[in-house]
Order: C-alpha cells, then sequence, then structure tokens
C-alpha cells in the first residue's frame, strides 16, 4: 500500500475513533435514604415513609456539552411533618494520562489497562471490506486473533490495498464488569505476489482509570466500600461559591431548581457549607413532595479526550428527622450549633 494511501486510512480511523470516544461515555447514578434514628419517646422515622423521589433516566453516550435530566426531592408519605436534607457523594472513574492512547506490541496490556475499541460496524461487505482470503491474499504475519479487513481498487489499471486490523478481546473495568471490545491494531502492510506481510504491529490502550471518591458530608455509605477501593473517605464540604461543581471533577455541573440559595431563606433549599448539607428551610408536611434539589447535570463543553470512557456515581443521601427542636440540637438527630440555621429550622419545629 502507497505510504500516503496507509495514512490517510489511519486518520480516517483515527478520527472515527475519537468520535466512538465521546460516545462511549456514560454514567450511573445510585440513590440512597439514610434515615437517622432520633432516640425520642416520640415517633421514629424509620419505616422508610420519608424517601426520595427522582425523575432520571442513565444516559449511555452522555456528550460534552450536554444537560441530562436529574430532577432529585424528597416525598414524606408518612403522617407526621418532618425536616429533610440532603447530601452527596461521588465516585468518578476518569482515564489516566489524559486519555492519551498508548501502544504495546503484545495483545497483553499491564493490569488495568484499557483496550482502545475501535469502531467496527462501517468495516461490512457493502462497503467494500473483507478478510483478506476475499482478496485471494494468503498471509502467515498476521498475530492470533487478530482480524485484518482490506479492500481492493484498481485505478486507471493500478490495483490499490487498503487495510484495517483489529483484535477482538475483553478486559474487566474497575467494578468488576467485563466488557467485550474489538482492540484497535495498526501495522505496516506489504503485498507483494498476492502475499500479505505486517510488520511493526501495534496494540493501542489507554491506561488504567484514575478513581476519585468523594463525600460531601462525610457519611461513608457507599464511598470506602466495595465495588470501590475501601478506605476512609473524609467529608470535603463544596464551597458555596463552587456548589455548582462536582467535588471529584470541575468539567461535571449541577443546575439546581430556583429553590436552591446559599443564603438562608424560608420555603427554600439552603446549602451549608459547614456541613455539606442542603437543608429545607421549611417543614416537609405529611403527604407532600419537596421542592427539586436539582434540576439536571452537565458534562463541560470542553471536557477533553480523559472524559471518555467516564464512569460516574453519584451516591443521594437523605436525612429524615421529626420537627422538634432536640432532633435538631441532639447528637443522635442532627446536632446542629447555636446560629442561623437553627434558628431558621427552630420555626417550623412543632415544639
Amino acid at each position: 500500500m502507497k505510504k500516503s494511501k496507509k495514512k490517510f486510512i489511519i486518520s480516517l480511523v483515527t478520527i472515527a475513533l475519537s468520535c466512538i470516544m465521546i460516545l462511549s461515555a456514560s454514567y450511573a447514578w445510585f440513590t440512597s435514604t439514610d434515615e437517622r434514628k432520633n432516640h425520642f419517646a416520640t415517633e421514629q422515622i424509620t419505616d422508610g415513609s420519608v424517601s426520595l423521589f427522582e425523575l432520571f433516566t442513565p444516559p449511555t453516550d452522555w456528550k460534552p456539552g450536554q444537560s441530562v435530566t436529574k430532577q432529585v426531592a424528597v416525598a414524606n408519605n408518612g403522617d407526621s411533618d418532618v425536616l429533610v436534607r440532603i447530601s452527596f457523594e461521588e465516585v468518578l472513574y476518569k482515564l489516566g494520562n489524559g486519555g492519551v492512547e498508548k501502544t504495546t506490541t503484545s495483545a497483553t496490556s499491564a493490569n488495568g489497562d484499557i483496550p482502545v475499541n475501535m469502531g467496527i460496524t462501517s468495516l461490512t461487505a457493502a462497503n467494500g471490506w473483507s478478510e483478506i482470503g476475499g482478496l485471494a491474499l494468503t498471509s502467515t504475519t498476521i498475530p492470533q486473533d487478530v482480524k485484518v479487513l482490506g479492500k481492493k481498487l484498481t485505478v486507471n489499471k493500478k490495483t490499490e490495498y487498503y487495510f484495517v486490523m483489529y483484535y477482538p478481546t475483553s478486559y474487566t473495568d474497575d467494578l468488576g464488569v467485563v466488557k467485550n471490545v474489538n482492540q484497535k491494531v495498526t501495522a505496516d502492510f506489504k503485498v507483494d505476489a498476492n502475499i500479505l506481510t505486517l510488520s511493526n504491529v501495534n496494540y493501542y490502550y489507554f491506561t488504567k482509570r484514575d478513581e476519585i471518591q468523594k463525600d460531601w458530608a462525610g457519611q461513608n455509605v457507599r464511598v470506602g466500600k466495595p465495588p470501590y477501593t475501601p478506605k476512609d473517605i473524609p467529608a470535603t464540604p463544596q464551597s458555596a461559591a463552587k456548589v455548582d461543581e462536582f467535588l471529584s471533577d470541575n468539567k461535571i455541573l449541577i443546575d439546581y431548581s430556583a429553590d436552591v440559595y446559599t443564603a438562608i431563606k424560608d420555603n427554600t433549599w439552603y446549602y451549608n457549607e459547614q456541613d455539606g448539607y442542603f437543608y429545607l428551610i421549611d417543614r416537609l408536611l405529611a403527604g407532600t413532595i419537596s421542592p427539586n434539589l436539582t434540576n439536571s447535570i452537565t458534562l463541560a463543553q470542553d471536557a477533553g479526550d480523559e472524559y471518555a470512557l467516564l464512569d460516574l456515581d453519584l451516591i443521594v443521601l437523605m436525612d429524615a428527622i421529626q420537627n422538634t427542636t432536640d432532633a435538631l440540637i441532639s447528637k443522635t438527630g442532627w446536632a446542629l450549633e447555636p446560629g442561623t440555621l437553627l434558628d431558621a429550622l427552630t420555626k417550623y419545629c412543632a415544639y
């Protein structure tokens, strides 16, 4: 194959792969309720009557600049009024090495590395592609289990060949999920007397993904436990100035409802950067649903290659307690210190 032709085909494959990388980005969401026992003689909220209410469909091709609807509220299906607050835990898996592709001469890569997945849906007979037998070629230099597809074109009575190759394989991701891929492979091709010879074979892969675990309020309900790396995750309340950004990555943005404020205002959600919780500055009446806390999540428009193959788990945590002053200040309740937040919530207490 002519050098210029070979470069042209490799460029096309590289462009196609870049598009596939962006389209492959995905994320997941987990929801957890954390209903703390109040240890009072009055009713305890331990029966699941207060729960998170969500409107969300996980995307499988999250693109830069795309907003995904993620509405979170709290539903009180019980018989008593309550006070509620919400916090987040995050686990993010993002490609290491800035998402730059690396190569190896062997099909076996280091533990945790991720084969670069090559799109092959367009490599069909209808588009002129076939295995080398269909081109009346033979070869003894194709690596075991590697697939080589080619095109044969005749222009002005001169025959030209174009080739692509891939390696069907599988790997286990950070969460223990086995994924089947067609690993991108390149080589130098030479055809002489209907014999195809390959040299300089390279298998492409990404380095192991970085795992970032963050806990806004330090509850460690899901973070720090399998399938994530077990460890103690300290509380890291997001600052009020950056509350619309994820702790794990500032390219992932949270769009809150119009009822969320970083200053205390009645009948709205208030973010307290001292402890990492969003407090509903109101009582949640029995049989009602709170205002939405969030509306959507967005992957920033300028997210780079390292966001391909993204996995994101957002754990939404909810606490509900009786609307009593004792529940607000007790160590088995919310243990709020004297201040404007306690004063604002006390107004909605029954006693």
